[in-house]
């Protein structure tokens, strides 16, 4: 059996943190180099966040840990998480939650009730038992980053943000580095800080496919992938394998049912403002010929 793979590039969004609306306008290869620079800045602001926390946890104390589920690293969007901490002392826990944009949500800070890791409770987990929200993989796809800090004295929410009341709060990309340096110059230049813990943990989101038996992706499930909006600059892709029958340049039919989900999603209405790529390439099984065929 040969095989191609097909790539399926969408349009670069942009959402206008003031309307609220997708600008549309930039589509395919075709976007204007405002939109590249805005996307570098976004990244950059991304990377110089991670530096920051990253630097705090080199500098922390060890003894600390924080995990999904039972430690798998990977996942796909509507699975439910559960992270979960431990530490070898007495410590009162803060999370951050960074996505693949760079978006950080403060999952739990340092002055909630149930952040203290006592003598008798050495772990606790997000969301705690009973609470009444749940927490499950979700867009944007791609790699995404816990971040645990254990510290002697709570760590209030009023430290690291002002004016907010909403139980988890979100900090889109470019505050990151600034939330980081905060948390920074708390850790370091107050004594009674002295002696904290901290831990990372990474994990992949990736668009869920619907099994071995009917088609990778579902013409709903990439409608709503390709018109999800994000806080974030990023050019959306969906990668599929299409299988021909062994030494033809014949569809399998299991190409043929990928391929029909994905005419279906570009025929509907709701990726119509959209520009699309498709990038393919075959194997190294076969002559020149025959890929020429494929």
């Amino acid at each position: 059996m040969t095989k191609k793979t097909l790539l399926l590039l969408g349009s670069m969004l942009l959402l206008s943190p003031t309307s609220g609306k997708a600008d549309s306008t930039c589509q395919g290869t075709d976007c204007p180099s405002t939109s590249a620079t805005e996307f570098g800045q976004k990244e950059s602001a991304k990377q110089a966040g991670l530096a920051i926390l990253d630097r705090i946890a080199r500098a922390g104390s060890p003894g600390l840990r924080i995990w999904t589920n039972d430690g798998r690293t990977a996942y796909t969007v509507g699975d439910h998480l559960t992270f979960s901490v431990t530490s070898d002392r007495e410590l009162y826990v803060t999370v951050l939650h960074i996505d693949s944009h760079g978006t950080v949500t403060i999952l739990q800070s340092g002055d909630t009730p149930s952040a203290l890791l006592g003598i008798q409770n050495r772990k606790i987990t997000l969301p705690p038992t009973g609470a009444p929200y749940q927490i499950h993989a979700n867009q944007p796809v791609g790699i995404e980053t816990l971040y645990a800090l254990g510290t002697p004295l709570p760590l209030q929410t009023q430290w690291l943000l002002t004016g907010v009341t909403e139980p988890f709060p979100v900090l889109d990309t470019g505050e990151s580095s600034s939330l980081a340096l905060r948390l920074e110059n708390l850790l370091t230049q107050r004594p009674e800080f002295k002696g904290y813990a901290a831990a990372r943990f990474d994990q992949s989101i990736s668009l869920p496919t619907t099994g071995d038996t009917g088609p990778q992706y579902t013409a709903q499930g990439i409608v709503e992938y390709f018109t999800t909006r994000h806080r974030a600059i990023r050019r959306p892709r969906l990668d599929l394998d299409i299988k021909f029958e062994f030494g033809e340049a014949i569809l399998t039919s299991q190409a043929k049912n990928d391929l029909s989900e994905v005419g279906k999603a570009l025929a509907d209405s709701r990726l119509s403002g959209q520009n699309f790529r498709l990038i393919g390439h075959t194997d190294d099984i076969g002559s020149p010929e025959e890929n020429v065929l494929l």
